[in-house]
């Protein structure tokens, strides 16, 4: 579950990133359009359109992490103790045995798995 906090984080920083990278773009764009000199047009003029590349990329990079994202929240685990699937995203009941988390259905199954946890791992 962690792992989808640091996912949504990631998403909210690309696309924080991608609204400042547009400003910045959107800055040089008009200063190509204010700048007398023609060099000076050129070298903004390619400043612009690196801002665009970079902006692209960034949303390139976005969608993939929302993509992961989505995928992992569709991941479906199974219930150690009945073999139901589970929705990892979603359970309210969780244990973690030896550094592994396992998710349940129910609590019943929880409880179970918790009282005798190496009767279900070794499944």
């Amino acid at each position: 579950m962690a792992r989808h906090a640091e996912l949504k984080e990631m998403i909210e920083i690309l696309r924080v990133a991608s609204v400042r990278i547009k400003i910045e773009e959107e800055f040089f764009r008009s200063a190509v359009q204010e700048s007398a000199g023609e060099v000076a047009k050129g070298l903004l003029a390619e400043i612009a359109d690196d801002f665009h590349r970079l902006r692209r990329d960034v949303e390139l990079r976005k969608q993939k992490v929302e993509q992961a994202l989505a995928e992992l929240t569709a991941l479906k685990t199974r219930d150690p103790v009945c073999d139901m699937r589970v929705d990892e995203a979603q359970c309210k009941y969780v244990s973690t045995y030896k550094g592994t988390e396992y998710y349940f259905c129910a609590p019943g199954c929880k409880a179970a798995f918790d009282r005798a946890p190496e009767k279900y791992v070794k499944r």
